[in-house]
């Protein structure tokens, strides 16, 4: 390679002539560098050590191939990545790999568990909506994570809608419903044939079958579990009732009412009755008929005046419009159906349909959260909160013998003195008697 071929001019034959030294060459083998001739020979320049071939890589052995030159071969042991996330680094065909670091849970439902490739183990704050955690109170529902901590939720009911029931909350267990008998404590218990209702462990028992007599001996009178007490009107024999008035006989019962039987005929003064007397019997005074023949009429008698004809059209229903035609009477055209109505019960919410007013729903009464006060729907009243006389906590470390008092819940105050002069004695709401050294 360090020769140079030219044709003699004399002689025509090809001569080798060497190169000027220091011309580069090569000698065939890749772990020299910047070979030169030298008198006409390839001379080999600077070797190529392992040293030179040093890639940087702790996972490749490397050295010079004489055909290939630098060779990087796959190494063996430990090794670091620089990847935090990374446990057990080692070289494997030439590179350094580590197995996934598992990042030790801080027990947070309300953090994001994770390693950071930059910063190593991260426990982000999160912020969740309810039900995502526990607060590990029983009192508390629908707990929700917010910035990494867990809050709890809204409160949970306890009201068993049971009034022998002393109704809290526990916030190791929950909900907690104490049975109330003692003192009495009066209730309902659903039953209208009974009365003196009182709790009795816990369940409300009535004492006392109500009387469900009316003083009426034309009506049937009883009680019926369901419905409460009836009185069935009842039509019977002439001497079956006393009308009160001195001058009827024979007076009887007819639809549960007491009918005057024969009495004499002296005015009563009553423009409404004809005023007879059979002798020696007694006066009776029978009431006129006032019915004129209209349909579209009220026919009413008042005894100071007589007789009165008012136009009068209403079917008492309030879910018709009322039209009358004096000679077919009247008639009553259904409103639209959802026309709020009222069928005179304040514990029902009602609205017309088909011409009739039916319920709908029921009057909704807000528990006003009151221990001392029952509440419930009174059908003519609407919501009451009755006034209970049962015993009670008022909150107040400072009384004792804590009882409901009109709808209010109170106490006698408590004597703290320990009849001790070196302290100073007083009541503390929270925490009862004080006693501080003077």
């Amino acid at each position: 390679f360090c020769e140079k071929w030219l044709c003699d001019a004399y002689s025509g034959k090809l001569q080798a002539i060497p190169l000027p030294d220091g011309t580069p060459c090569s000698d065939s083998d890749a772990c020299t560098l910047n070979d030169q001739c030298q008198a006409g020979v390839c001379v080999k320049g600077k070797v190529v050590t392992a040293a030179d071939c040093n890639d940087g890589n702790p996972c490749t052995k490397d050295w010079c191939d004489p055909e290939l030159g630098c060779t990087h071969g796959p190494g063996a042991g430990s090794c670091d990545d620089k990847n935090p996330c990374t446990v057990g680094d080692a070289c494997k065909l030439g590179s350094c790999v580590g197995e996934p670091k598992s990042c030790p849970s801080d027990g947070n439902v309300c953090t994001k568990d994770y390693c950071d490739p930059t910063s190593g183990c991260v426990y982000q704050p999160l912020t969740l909506g309810a039900g995502s955690c526990s607060d590990s109170n029983a009192c508390t529902a629908g707990d929700f994570c917010k910035a990494g901590v867990c809050q709890g939720g809204s409160a949970v009911a306890c009201d068993d809608k049971n009034p022998c029931t002393k109704d809290w909350c526990d916030p190791m267990i929950g909900c907690v419903n104490d049975p109330l008998t003692l003192p009495p404590v009066s209730c309902d218990d659903g039953n209208p044939c009974t009365s003196d209702d009182q709790c009795v462990f816990g369940k409300c028992k009535g004492f006392k079958p109500v009387d469900p007599d009316d003083g009426n001996p034309c009506t049937k009178d009883y009680c019926d579990p369901t419905s409460g007490i009836q009185h069935v009107p009842l039509t019977l024999a002439p001497g079956s009732c006393e009308d009160g008035k001195v001058c009827t006989l024979l007076d009887r019962c007819i639809d549960g009412k007491c009918v005057a039987g024969k009495p004499d005929a002296a005015d009563d003064g009553n423009l409404c009755t004809e005023d007879l007397c059979a002798e020696g019997v007694g006066q009776i005074h029978i009431e006129l008929s006032v019915d004129d023949g209209n349909p579209c009429t009220d026919d009413t008698c008042y005894p100071e005046t007589g007789i009165v004809h008012v136009v009068n059209i209403t079917g008492g229903n309030p879910c018709t419009q009322d039209f009358c035609n004096p000679s077919e009477g009247p008639f009553h055209v259904a409103v639209d159906d959802g026309t709020p109505c009222c069928d005179g019960d304040q514990c029902t919410v009602n609205q017309c349909q088909a011409g009739q007013c039916v319920i709908v729903g029921k009057t909704s009464c807000v528990d006003d959260k009151n221990d001392c006060t029952a509440d419930y729907c009174d059908p003519a009243k609407g919501c009451v909160h009755e006034a209970l006389d049962q015993a009670c906590d008022d909150g107040d470390a400072c009384t004792i013998g804590d009882w409901c008092s009109q709808g209010k819940c109170g106490g006698q105050k408590v004597n703290c003195d320990d009849n001790d002069p070196s302290t100073v004695d007083y009541c503390d709401q929270l925490f009862g008697c004080v006693h501080v050294s003077k």
